[in-house]
């Protein structure tokens, strides 16, 4: 079983979440000049919940500090790359 990828948080206590939502998945970014960006299509990839597919949303939750297990930080600019293909 593996750690919470939060250096501050050691649990074990992981959550997964899989849905699958085919080309309806929303995101909406709020952040910098692309204020409001909104996207409507497959799961987009390279974010840290797919599980590179486009149809699952698919992803781990630290139960006791709440991270999703991914890498990050993750740049505005993959954000909205990622959104684009979707």
């Amino acid at each position: 079983m593996s750690k919470c990828k939060n250096p501050n948080c050691d649990s074990k206590r992981m959550l997964t979440v899989s849905g699958k939502v085919s080309d309806t998945c929303f995101l909406k970014f709020n952040h910098g000049p692309e204020k409001g960006v909104g996207e409507v299509g497959y799961v987009p990839c390279g974010l840290g919940f797919d599980d590179g597919s486009g149809d699952f949303i698919d992803m781990k939750v630290c139960l006791d500090c709440g991270r999703i297990q991914s890498e990050f930080p993750i740049s505005d600019k993959k954000v909205l790359a990622s959104m684009k293909d979707m």
